[in-house]
């Protein structure tokens, strides 16, 4: 995924009310977007976040998500109403995306999945806003087939 897209790819594990990142490839651009292994995002303001939330059943998102959700930035999503709503269109796409709600000027694809032994883990492709607006249809694309991939070696 990251060859093919050139973009920092992340792997990060659920822990409590946050994604906590395990593993990392460095894309090859000068302009990267990078988060330190062990690292740790809010679930509600991210795009490995949202994914991994879209696993969960509604009354598990408010029990993590339901208290005041904080202002990450100007674009953070604070009302669990339109939580629930992203949350929902997540569970049909598969796909979550953060368009600057954790970190201005960074916007991210994800994709979350079950492990074996139920653990949620999530794999996310964070890219700067401006090769984002650009690029974000194939960065998509190809976090679906990655995505496709994944699941069927799961399930092998």
């Amino acid at each position: 995924l990251a060859q093919q897209t050139g973009e920092t790819v992340d792997l990060s594990m659920h822990q409590g009310d946050k994604m906590v990142f395990v593993d990392q490839i460095p894309g090859n651009h000068r302009l990267s977007a990078i988060s330190a292994v062990g690292e740790s995002f809010l679930m509600y303001s991210s795009a490995n976040g949202k994914a991994a939330l879209s696993l969960m059943t509604d009354d598990e998102i408010k029990k993590r998500c339901g208290r005041r959700l904080v202002k990450e930035t100007p674009r953070t999503i604070t009302d669990i109403n339109s939580l629930m709503d992203e949350v929902y269109s997540v569970r049909d796409s598969k796909i979550a995306i953060d368009q600057e709600e954790h970190t201005e000027g960074i916007c991210a694809v994800g994709t979350a999945f079950r492990d074996p032994v139920d653990r949620i883990f999530a794999v996310s492709v964070p890219v700067p806003t401006v090769r984002f607006i650009r690029d974000k249809d194939s960065i998509v694309d190809a976090l679906k087939e990655f995505r496709s991939r994944l699941m069927d070696a799961l399930e092998a």
